[in-house]
């Protein structure tokens, strides 16, 4: 038996933000990676008009070449990324007769995690189990050889981010059901069996600062989450996306679509907005630790900005059972009022986090 070392993560809406979360988190400087990142938001311009696979892409910003293109798992500085596609692994069985089960296995013991893709159908965890066949990604991040499971994590029954032992048979029944069907295998996210690994290069060992509480870096990322003028002039270009607090309009147009043309509300978005302060308390109650500064305002008024989404949320998941214009607009106004209240919040936590910064440099020059 072996298992992995991994923390409960704040994002847990998305799968493979909460694999990457959990990893990090469980590491010193995986831990002050997310409080220095992780602090840019973008989705697509007019969302609502996306497919219905698209309107729940609200993420977190790594590069300017576009989503959905791996770059989160791949290019993280601590985790070293391979994958076997489903087209590479079908040819690898065929010529070496390998097994899936022992692939993984092998795999942990060499400290990898897991991200396999899966049919829902198979795993009774997931509501879609026996009903409908569902392409997903599961993250796995130990085995028991002698019971014959593996650990798994995932959004399991009622959307609860939660472990489960599910057996090798399953695995391997539910890891065939993509293999088997080219409509699953395309949608896919990340397109096969990921394997992550959390390292430090040497290269990082040598630039002493990578890794450290880097205050100037999150000011600068705070204010181009707010887009203040300059700030937000770095994304102008980018005409296909929204970003930072502007998230909100877009997220909005969903609500306000809806009220005309009376369709379900994808609330996927609004989940990760969420996750999106949960991640943000965790940065700020760290600072307060680390600075030995008082930020118990900004937390506690994020805090109260994380409740408020999850009102909205259920509010939105009451409108989706019954299509109330009333229930809309009480949604838009209170959505209205958390993003003036979280722009309040971080405007005042940047004012603190420059006092503070002055205050380092000072105290750098008189040393």
């Amino acid at each position: 038996m072996k298992v992995l070392s991994i923390e409960k993560p704040e994002a847990t809406s998305s799968s493979h933000q909460a694999t990457i979360f959990s990893i990090l988190k469980s590491k010193k400087e995986g831990k002050q990676w997310i409080i220095n990142n992780y602090i840019q938001l973008f989705c697509l311009k007019d969302l609502y008009r996306a497919r219905d696979i698209r309107k729940g892409t609200l993420d977190y910003f790594y590069n300017e070449y576009g989503d959905w293109s791996l770059f989160e798992l791949s290019a993280n500085p601590l985790l070293e990324f391979a994958l076997i596609d489903f087209q590479t692994f079908r040819e690898l069985r065929k010529k070496y007769k390998i097994s899936l089960i022992e692939l993984l296995i092998n795999a942990i013991n060499n400290n990898k995690y897991i991200y396999l893709g899966i049919d829902k159908y198979y795993i009774s965890f997931y509501e879609e189990f026996g009903k409908v066949h569902c392409a997903h990604h599961l993250f796995i991040n130990g085995y028991d050889e002698k019971e014959g499971y593996f650990v798994s994590h995932d959004n399991f029954i009622q959307g609860k981010y939660c472990e489960h032992n599910i057996s090798f048979d399953v695995i391997e029944r539910a890891f065939e059901g993509v293999l088997k069907d080219a409509s699953l295998e395309a949608d896919a996210y990340v397109g096969g069996i990921a394997f992550l690994k959390y390292r430090i290069r040497y290269w990082h060992k040598e630039s002493k600062n990578m890794f450290e509480f880097n205050l100037e870096k999150i000011v600068q990322s705070l204010k181009e989450y707010l887009m203040q003028p300059f700030y937000k002039d770095r994304y102008a270009y980018m005409k296909d996306y929204v970003f930072g607090i502007e998230c909100y309009d877009e997220l909005k147009k969903m609500i306000c679509y809806n009220e005309d043309s009376k369709n379900i509300i994808d609330y996927r978005a609004f989940c990760c907005l969420r996750d999106h302060k949960k991640i943000m308390i965790f940065r700020l109650e760290n600072m307060q630790n680390i600075l030995k500064f008082d930020l118990e305002n900004c937390i506690l008024g994020m805090r109260e900005v994380e409740r408020e989404l999850s009102i909205i949320i259920n509010m939105i998941l009451k409108c989706n059972i019954k299509n109330d214009e009333e229930i809309i607009e009480r949604i838009v106004k209170r959505f209205d009022n958390v993003k003036r209240k979280e722009i309040a919040i971080l405007s005042e936590a940047i004012n603190k986090m420059e006092k503070i910064y002055d205050i380092c440099n000072n105290s750098m020059l008189k040393s």
